[in-house]
């Protein structure tokens, strides 16, 4: 079995039967059981449900998949998917980290107080604190990272909008509880990614709108004149440095 160098020192050695699974599996549940009975649901809901998706998912693939060898059905090992799986998570050092210049570096502060100074008037007309910390986000892919994809127009401005349409659609519909906010933010995530405009900010964005309970005007103004405003001073200022071009498209 072939592992990954300086990771294991020997192969793992697992062998699990059905039973055994199941008893494991049962006592895990008895444990967050307790943990509701003393301190309340919210603590044993979210363990017990990452607990069942994992075992559907991915621990029963792990015990019961099968291959076919020579005609007949193969028990795969559990030790070998298991050494697989842990190696995923080795990683390396990383050998091409950009070099940084002044003229970049002049942009991303001049970009950075520029954009985030207008975000905060806005963020204080609207009384909405909670808003620079989404923006802020904004402006480190803008002006730190403005070649990533997912500091284009096309996602900032896309992903901002579409979190807040699905955070203030949450909060219409279900309110602004623990598992609204949950639902609000993933499937801005969802949204975000089958429309090519994935920006991790934007989850910030939706669990404001959820969490301090935003009607439809929200989606406009503040989150799309600031993104808006956020784009342009990216347009005026990463062009200033010869190093840099921005962007790299628009859709």
């Amino acid at each position: 079995m072939a592992l990954c160098p300086g990771f294991f020192s020997k192969p793992l050695k697992l062998r699990l039967t059905v039973l055994e699974v199941y008893l494991l599996t049962g006592n895990t549940i008895q444990f967050f059981t307790n943990i509701s009975k003393k301190h309340g649901k919210l603590a044993a809901n979210i363990p017990l449900a990452s607990i069942g998706l994992i075992w559907y998912f991915h621990g029963g693939t792990i015990m019961h998949e099968t291959i076919e060898q020579d005609g007949r059905p193969v028990q795969a090992r559990a030790s070998e998917k298991l050494t697989n799986y842990l190696c995923k998570m080795k990683g390396g050092k990383c050998t091409d980290l950009p070099k940084i210049s002044w003229s970049g570096l002049f942009c991303s502060v001049l970009g950075s107080f520029t954009g985030l100074g207008l975000l905060t008037i806005l963020s204080d007309m609207y009384k909405l604190p909670l808003l620079l910390p989404s923006f802020g986000a904004s402006a480190a892919l803008l002006y730190g990272a403005c070649h990533l994809p997912m500091a284009q127009p096309r996602n900032v401005m896309g992903g901002h909008l579409i979190s807040a349409f699905i955070g203030v659609l949450a909060y219409q519909m279900f309110g602004s509880s623990w598992w609204a906010i949950t639902l609000g933010v993933t499937m801005a995530i969802v949204a975000m990614t089958v429309t090519y405009t994935l920006h991790p900010p934007g989850g910030a964005t939706a669990f404001l709108a959820v969490y301090t309970g935003q009607d439809f005007g929200f989606i406009i103004s503040p989150v799309g004149v600031g993104a808006v405003c956020l784009v342009c001073i990216a347009l005026l200022v990463n062009n200033l440095s010869s190093e840099r071009k921005y962007p790299k498209y628009w859709y």
